[in-house]
């Protein structure tokens, strides 16, 4: 942008210069005219470069070109400004039936005029100053008394067309229906204009154009020169703005009396001087559009105007309260032990709110709510010696929202609109319609049932007592102005069963005398439970039935404009809890979910209604099915003298899952089958406990307290006696030699199977009608890879050939082990072992009708791929101390890089194929790099295949110091501790697309072979053949070591007054 300071440039209008003062504040000296330049930065004249938008201005230069001598230049204030007014894109040229006319850029100018920069005036100029009545505040964040600077929008248009209009617009969020009238000051002069040849609006609506309320005035022109004192000249009192909004919104009620629900075209009513003009549906509730600007309107002279308008103080006065109340009332009913009944009313008035809310966050409507609840022991009217239980809950609530304003136009008062009507039938459809009202009752019966009247009978599996009862019903309807009905029904009834069995099981060598001896515990205490421990089903069903009934817009019914929705389950549990014996025990669980699919729409014939009944004999769509068995078994080894010391426990869990597709979709992509199983081995190993079945050794471990005090009132002498005597060494050796005090381990193998495409539906535990399909196999965790080609012989998938869901199948194997050894008594070490491995296998299996059809039906493995991640624990402490040089020097590296040619050498010899392997072939780099951070001897290590045993990891703790008489005066404890650990870690190996066989997962990943022969085309070729390149099984991007000594060496004190202290030096290492 560029500023012209030539002659005849710097004038107000021009060159971007909107305003100056010339001031004399030294009579010796010549005047200074200062001018305000304003430069609208978003109508930049040219742009340089590549610059686009102003998200990243990082510098603003201003350049003084074409001086032949210099200048001084003044710059009192160097800023950006900016307004949240913005310029209207509306068309300018009034609303009307004449041409459509192209649309007129008409330059406009939004700025602020203030009385401190604009307040002095001049021949040519408008001085500015306060409207009538207003004073400028008093500046409260100033130390000095000094007032603030009051300023108004101002709103210059050059050559206003006849006919147009020009405004300007700001986004707002403004609620006004509490408030009476609408105040404004505004301003105008100009140089070609006379008074009353121009209006100024406001206009307050929603939007830009569409629903709106509109507000012009005549103009009346301040001339030019006028006095700054002369308040009433520059703000004329007609050109206010000060109009009741009563009086904006009987010219809504008039045209909506005269033109109904026409309300596309603006209306327009005189209001004294005011022209009032309403278009749409604009609502005093929710002004987010403020509008303000001047209009040139269409007089027979066609003649362009330039106008400068100033706007002021927009305001709205006088609170149009009313006084809200509220009352509630409460009664409850007792009737002795057969009844409750608690009743509530409550009603709130218009105006009513807390005593912190504002006027416009009051109650806006009439609201009575109403509340009863009851509770019956209907049981109470049979003999007590019936037993039976018989509990009923009765719920009836409601509420009625009577609105101030009508809902359809939300400034408009409701009792104002009703009055408009003249039609009886149609004033009570509409107050009908206006109103909103809810109900709600439910009804409850839980847990009916019989109880036990004597408590020492005995629970039989036949017994009434263990059934139980449970049906509900509730219901909500609803009416608004958007919905002429709202009905939610719910019915759920549900039939249980719970069998709990007190019998302990048979016992038949429990009370045998030839049974006393421990080495026959293990068949003394053998014991059998041929009825289950605990038996539980639950039958239910849960209806519910949703119903909208829309109004039309001259509030009437229309089928059309019904919306229902039902949902219909037949929901089941079973589970069994059978301790078969004291160690062996059984859990099963199964869950089915069931669709009871009803015909559309309301259910109103009997026809419809036997549909239902028919589809309940049937039990239903099923739609998902769950099952889980679980069996655990502690081996009785501590009934054995010999190895009570070792327990053990297996587990095995089974679960089978069955997911049915949309009820269309069934037989193009079928249902999906999901099973799993977890087997789970874990035992101890009590050294201590095998140790003691020694007398002798006993003693060493637990030495008795009676010993434990006579050794501490020895004297010194007799200790010393002692330890010559040979006694205590012996001792020790003997507990030294029992260091390993404890093992314990786990071995955890979890296994998936997902099937898609299944077409057939389980029906009893898990199976098809025909006990047929999955097989028991497969509903009890088997992981057989081959289920896929037989469910595809036997036709129990689907033929589509669009079918995407992958055939999969997961196995997760963990191994841990822990040995705590205490070489003394101080002194505890532990080691721990780790092994994790999980497996990935998927392809998409499907139909494909060029296939042969002998071969799997017709159906095609597809893309199989293997991924999956390895981790165990490992040992590299060799290599955890070496030493970078400050070349970057590693030994250990330089290792690794020798160590290729070696491992390349050792696979060529072992190679059948004539192909050679590459120094960075996988094949040769993981063995390299494994041997040459573990101390491991290339020429020995293992060729591969990755470490199948863990090696330990250990922590050590030492608190013996504590004992020491140099450190027992001043610490409680302390303990010195030592940790390592170390891990090879593959985070993602996959599979080579090259391969197509042996991916199952019933082939290891720790047992693949090495590297086979392919040629370029990808196709496997003779070993004998040197055209070709060696291609892993499996792809391993990255082997990474974790090494981490946690702590090298830490120190734990703390001190007699309960002082901690603790210094620890850890060191932590990353390899790949």
């Amino acid at each position: 942008m560029f500023v012209g300071f030539k002659a005849g440039e710097l004038e107000v209008g021009k060159n971007y210069i909107v305003d100056k003062v010339t001031n004399n504040i030294n009579e010796a000296q010549e005047p200074t005219t200062w001018y305000l330049v304003r430069i609208p930065i978003r109508q930049p004249e040219k742009k340089y470069g590549s610059i686009n938008g102003f998200k990243s201005i990082k510098f603003v230069r201003l350049y003084m070109t074409e001086f032949e001598q210099p200048a001084v230049v003044r710059m009192a204030k160097f800023q950006l400004v900016g307004s949240q007014w913005r310029e209207s894109l509306e068309s300018p040229y009034l609303p009307g039936f004449g041409e459509i006319e192209e649309p007129k850029d008409i330059p406009v100018n939004i700025s602020v005029v203030n009385i401190e920069e604009n307040g002095s005036g001049g021949p040519d100029d408008v001085p500015y100053n306060l409207p009538p009545g207003i004073s400028r505040d008093q500046d409260n964040t100033s130390n000095v008394a000094r007032r603030l600077n009051e300023q108004s929008l101002q709103l210059c248009v050059d050559d206003l067309p006849n006919g147009t209009k020009k405004s300007i617009y700001k986004v707002d969020d403004l609620d006004m229906v509490n408030f009476e009238r609408l105040k404004m000051f505004i301003h105008a002069h100009s140089r070609t204009a006379q008074d009353d040849e121009l209006q100024a609006f406001i206009r307050l609506g929603q939007d830009d154009g569409q629903n709106y309320y509109q507000i012009a005035v005549p103009l009346k022109m301040t001339p030019f020169g006028i006095s700054p004192e002369d308040r009433e000249g520059i703000w004329p009192e007609q050109n206010w703005i000060d109009i009741a909004l009563d009086e904006i919104q009987t010219v809504k009620r008039n045209r909506d009396l005269q033109f109904g629900d026409s309300v596309a075209f603006s209306f327009s009513q005189q209001v004294r001087q005011y022209t009032v003009t309403i278009k749409g549906r604009p609502n005093l509730q929710n002004v987010r559009n403020l509008s303000m600007g001047v209009i040139n309107p269409e007089s027979p002279d066609g003649l362009t105007h330039d106008v400068c308008v100033w706007f002021d103080e927009l305001r709205v006065t006088g609170l149009a309260t009313s006084r809200g109340w509220a009352a509630t009332a409460r009664m409850g009913l007792k009737l002795a032990d057969f009844a409750v009944i608690n009743s509530s009313l409550r009603y709130s008035t218009v105006g009513f709110g807390g005593i912190q809310q504002r006027i416009s966050e009051t109650q806006r409507s009439d609201i009575l709510n109403y509340d009863i609840t009851s509770t019956f022991n209907l049981d109470k009217f049979f003999p007590e010696d019936w037993g039976l239980k018989i509990p009923m809950y009765m719920s009836f609530n409601g509420q009625k929202d009577t609105p101030l304003f009508d809902p359809f136009d939300q400034d408009i008062r409701l009792e104002a609109a009703l009055a408009a009507i003249d039609d009886p039938e149609e004033r009570e459809l509409y107050e009908r319609v206006a109103i909103a009202r809810r109900t709600q009752r439910s009804i409850n019966f839980i847990n009916v049932q019989k109880t036990k009247t004597d408590p020492d009978a005995k629970s039989r599996i036949y017994d009434i007592e263990n059934f139980a009862f449970s049906y509900s019903f509730s219901e909500s309807e609803a009416n608004n102005d958007q919905m002429a009905a709202f009905i939610n029904r719910q019915y759920r009834g549900s039939i249980a069963y719970n069998y709990a069995s007190q019998y302990q099981g048979w016992s038949p060598f429990e009370e045998s005398e030839k049974m006393r001896s421990p080495w026959m515990k293990l068949i003394k205490d053998f014991n059998f439970n041929p009825v289950p421990k605990n038996i539980n089903v639950r039958y239910e069903l849960d209806r519910k039935f949703t119903k909208r009934q829309y109004w039309t817009e001259d509030f009437q019914l229309d089928p059309s404009l019904v919306n229902i929705e039902k949902f219909f389950f037949f929901n089941r549990t079973h589970g069994v809890r059978w301790d078969l014996s004291n160690n062996l025990s059984l859990d099963f669980r199964s869950t089915a979910n069931a669709i009871i699919d009803e015909p559309e729409g309301e259910i109103t014939t009997d026809a419809q209604k036997q549909v239902i009944w028919d589809n309940i004999k049937n039990f239903g769509r099923m739609k998902r099915y769950e099952q889980t068995a679980t069996l655990n078994y502690t081996v009785p080894l501590d009934k054995i003298p010999l190895v009570d010391w070792v327990s053990a426990d297996l587990r095995y869990t089974t679960g089978y899952n069955f997911l049915a597709a949309a009820r269309d979709q069934i037989d193009q992509y079928g249902n999906t089958l999901n099973n799993r199983n977890d087997q789970n081995v874990s035992g101890r190993l009590d050294f201590v406990k095998l140790y003691n079945k020694s007398k002798a050794l006993q003693k060493i471990n637990t030495p008795s307290s009676r010993s434990r005090s006579r050794s501490r009132s020895r004297n010194r002498d007799q200790e010393e006696e002692d330890e010559k005597s040979g006694g205590n060494a012996g001792n020790s050796i003997l507990r030294f030699l029992m260091m390993i005090r404890s093992a314990n381990f786990s071995y955890n193998v979890s296994q998936q199977t997902q099937l898609a495409g299944y077409i057939r539906t389980p029906q009893i535990l898990g199976m098809d009608v025909d006990f047929e399909s999955p097989g028991w196999g497969f509903v009890f965790g088997s992981q057989d890879p081959t289920i896929r080609y037989r469910a595809a012989n036997n036709g129990w998938l689907t033929q589509d050939t669009t079918l995407t869901t992958p055939f999969r199948q997961m196995r997760t194997e963990d191994l841990n082990f822990r040995i705590t050894i205490e070489p003394a008594n101080d002194l505890q070490i532990t080691l721990d072992a780790r092994k994790r491995t999980q497996d990935n296998f998927e392809e998409i299996f499907r139909y494909n009708p060029n296939n042969d059809q002998s071969e799997n039906s017709g159906f095609r493995s597809l893309t199989p791929v293997r991924t999956g991640s390895y981790e165990i624990s490992w040992l590299s402490i060799a290599t955890s101390f070496e030493k970078s040089t400050d070349d970057y020097y590693s030994p250990a590296y330089e290792e690794f890089v020798a160590n290729r040619e070696i491992i390349q050498d050792r696979l060529n010899f072992n190679n059948e194929s004539t192909i050679s392997y590459d120094t960075n072939a996988q094949d040769v780099l993981i063995p390299a790099f494994l041997a040459a951070y573990s101390g491991e001897n290339a020429r020995d290590t293992r060729l591969g295949r990755l470490p199948k045993f863990p090696i330990p990891s250990w922590t050590v703790s030492y608190n013996g110091l504590s004992k020491l008489k140099l450190f027992k005066k001043s610490f409680r404890s302390i303990s010195i501790t030592h940790g390592y650990s170390s891990s090879i870690n593959i985070n993602n190996y996959s599979s080579s697309l090259l391969y197509k066989e042996n991916l199952e997962l019933v082939n290891r990943f720790g047992n693949y072979g090495l590297a086979a022969p392919f040629d370029q085309n990808g196709n496997p070729i003779d070993p004998t053949d040197p055209n070709g390149i060696l291609v892993p099984l499996y792809t391993i991007s990255q082997v990474i070591i974790k090494e981490s000594f946690n702590p090298l060496i830490g120190i734990n004190l703390r001190t007699k007054n309960r002082a901690s202290i603790r210094v620890e030096y850890k060191k932590k290492e990353i390899l790949d």
